[in-house]
């Protein structure tokens, strides 16, 4: 066998560098997962990802009904010996993957390892919040679709739109100075652009992750953000913008 682990246990397409959790491609053996989840380890799980080192195998787990914190992140679980697991619930977790590759008529693991490719023993098990990881993802990713349609409804003011690396406060609404916000929120209110970026997150929005949300920005102004020292920061969180 010369496929490496990641492509024989392959769950998705996500990324686990990344927080962004969007356009998600299930495996077969990812589809399976899940149900395995929700039925072993009563996982309301959207999605999983696969991916190994030399010491370490591990499982990303994207579930509902468990509140995260920053981005999206509920607890990682560390076994040193994946034939000798300690916790409950990793082992749910881990009879998961196996009955799954099982069904999916897939070597089991470590058994039928790649040729050279050093077997891992240990396991780490990361569960994320869904929806918040996921609306993260969306304004990381979606930001300058979302600064688009906000200056087609309002074409007079075309306030900056920026991704706020916050899981509470998504994006910053950024206007030249505070005179020009203050003329913003009296002739058009703030609330209605705040809304008109609530209705395009609500119309791209395959998950449902803004049914139930209605994300409220930081709104400031650039002479601020400059004498917070936070320009170079938003910058770099926004790659897709040149300017400033």
């Amino acid at each position: 066998m010369s496929n490496t682990y990641h492509e024989i246990y392959a769950l998705s397409n996500i990324s686990p560098q990344l927080c962004e959790v969007t356009n998600i491609i299930h495996t077969e053996l990812g589809k399976c997962f899940l149900l395995q989840l929700k039925s072993i380890a009563n996982l309301d799980a959207v999605a999983s990802s696969f991916y190994s080192s030399k010491e370490w195998i591990c499982l990303d787990i994207y579930t509902r009904g468990i509140l995260g914190g920053h981005f999206g992140w509920i607890k990682t679980y560390h076994e040193e010996n994946i034939s000798s697991i300690q916790d409950s619930f990793v082992q749910n977790i881990w009879t998961a993957f196996l009955q799954s590759l099982t069904a999916q008529q897939l070597p089991i693991f470590p058994c039928d390892a790649p040729k050279n490719q050093i077997t891992p023993s240990k396991l780490r098990i990361t569960l994320y919040d869904f929806d918040k990881r996921a609306r993260m993802g969306f304004f990381a990713t979606r930001i300058k679709d979302i600064q688009t349609y906000l200056a087609q409804n309002f074409p007079a003011i075309r306030p900056m739109v920026r991704f706020k690396d916050d899981d509470t406060q998504y994006y910053y609404l950024i206007f030249e100075n505070k005179e020009q916000q203050a003329v913003a929120d009296k002739e058009h209110g703030m609330a209605r652009l705040i809304e008109c970026v609530h209705n395009f997150c609500r119309e791209n929005d395959p998950y449902g992750i803004f049914a139930n949300f209605i994300p409220c920005p930081e709104v400031t102004d650039k002479e601020t953000l400059q004498a917070q020292g936070l320009v170079m920061g938003i910058m770099r969180n926004n790659p897709d913008f040149d300017e400033w």
